[in-house]
């Protein structure tokens, strides 16, 4: 339609005492190519407004009609039905518009926020609400709140600024505080926990909807660093049940040095303003995150496994190799270590929180050598370990110990290893669902009120 036809129009509508201005280009549908319903409809909403583009559109195989429309302030959006029904309306509103009952439940639900922006959307299947998107000073918050003032939907993220963190922690920081409202079981340790332990097979069937349970494995190899996470993190997931600890025998060794930047996480300054903000955090979002939201990892539950045998332990040279590894030993039982782990048992207790601490299983080969391990564990010092794991189960309600490896005799055969020290993805779906059938024996033991003995002072 030319320029001049639109202007003609501009004018007759402005003549016939509309009130709203029609500012067409001149690809648009005008006014007059619609449906009377439609034209109606769309004159109503936009009243005050420039309408600066109709489009014609499809919605499920129906034609709908999509309009744009402003004036000095605001934008409208519609999406009209062919009969004239308003299926879908948008406008943007300054806080100031907010009625009395939108602004009582944000500030019940989030406190004092610096709005950002406000939406009042109107959808056919669930009347109108507001959309609100605002922040503090640590969060920014987005909110779905009805006419009444109901909460519709929920999302507080913590502000990215934590870029004095090391790489590791930071990541395993943020995606806590992503999943901190649906977590139930958190897998940690180093690689042998990583690899070894698959959390997709934990808690049934809606873990495979919204990961509830997810691993941290690999990143976490000393005792400090899982102190932290317990104690400064992990206690603060409003659904939290257990911590699942591949607890290797270096971890005490006071001649392994784990690499954890504890000293450089210390001095950060967002873990010390983490520590004093958990109080003021709002409630997480209402809708869960998805397994399709967790892009960053490779297994939507943080699990890293490989397949098959890599280092091929029956190949005679590659087994000799093992053999050496296992020949010499030096290991002497770090006490303040313990102390951090016992430390760490404690928190997690006064927040009701189980601890399963396991000794990740090493190769068959390892079975009869001088030492247990890779580490320069010998058979005393693991003797020396095992025993202090099991006074730990003895003496808290809510830690238990699990010595899967047993000096390599267990139950995991040659076809379970990837290499000397790790399972592959078969072994890894074994150790899993024994240590998901062995939370389960606790959880339903709870229920009949079958409890060890209280926590000792």
């Amino acid at each position: 339609m030319c320029r001049s036809v639109n202007s003609l129009l501009a004018l007759v509508f402005l003549l016939a005492g509309l009130s709203n201005s029609i500012v067409l280009g001149d690809d648009d549908i005008s006014l007059s190519e619609l449906p009377q319903a439609v034209r109606a409809t769309i004159e109503r909403q936009t009243k005050g407004f420039e309408i600066e583009d109709i489009e014609q559109d499809k919605d499920d195989g129906k034609i709908v009609y999509e309009v744009d429309a402003e004036n000095d302030d605001r934008e409208i959006k519609l999406k009209v039905a062919r009969d004239g029904t308003l299926l879908e309306k948008e406008e943007e509103l300054d806080d100031d518009d907010l009625p009395a009952a939108i602004l009582s439940s944000i500030k019940k639900s989030v406190g004092n926020i610096n709005i950002d922006d406000v939406e009042r959307k109107y959808q056919n299947s669930s009347n109108t609400y507001y959309k609100i998107e605002g922040e503090t000073d640590d969060f920014e918050v987005d909110l779905e709140i009805a006419e009444d003032g109901t909460i519709l939907d929920k999302d507080v993220e913590q502000k990215d600024y934590d870029d004095d963190l090391p790489d590791d922690f930071r990541k395993m920081r943020r995606t806590f505080i992503k999943l901190r409202g649906q977590l139930k079981v958190v897998v940690i340790g180093d690689s042998r926990a990583e690899k070894g332990v698959d959390p997709k097979y934990f808690l049934g069937e809606e873990n495979q909807k919204y990961p509830m349970a997810f691993s941290f494995g690999g990143d976490v190899k000393g005792a400090s660093l899982a102190q932290i996470l317990c104690e400064d993190y992990f206690v603060h997931g409003p659904k939290m049940e257990w911590i699942i600890y591949g607890v290797s025998t270096r971890i005490f060794n006071r001649y392994y040095r784990s690499g954890d930047d504890v000293d450089e996480i210390r001095r950060s300054i967002v873990y010390r303003e983490d520590k004093t903000r958990w109080a003021k955090l709002p409630n997480v979002r209402s809708v869960p995150v998805a397994v399709s939201e967790m892009d960053d990892y490779d297994s939507p539950w943080g699990f890293d496994g490989e397949d098959g045998v890599d280092d091929d332990l029956s190949d005679e040279d590659k087994r000799e190799d093992a053999i050496d590894d296992l020949s010499e030993g030096r290991y002497e039982f770090d006490a303040r270590r313990l102390k951090a782990f016992e430390s760490m048992i404690q928190a997690l207790g006064g927040h009701n929180i189980r601890l399963l601490a396991f000794s990740p299983p090493m190769h068959p080969v390892s079975i009869g050598r001088p030492c247990t391990d890779d580490d320069g564990t010998t058979w005393e010092a693991y003797d020396e370990f095992v025993a202090k794991m099991k006074a730990l189960d003895e003496k808290y309600a809510n830690f238990y110990f699990l010595d899967v490896n047993n000096k390599g005799e267990h139950e995991f055969e040659h076809e379970c290893f990837n290499d000397l020290d790790h399972l592959n993805i078969k072994g890894a779906k074994k150790l899993s669902l024994m240590l998901n059938d062995f939370m389960k024996a606790v959880d339903s033991d709870r229920k009949k009120n079958i409890e060890k003995r209280p926590l000792q002072e």
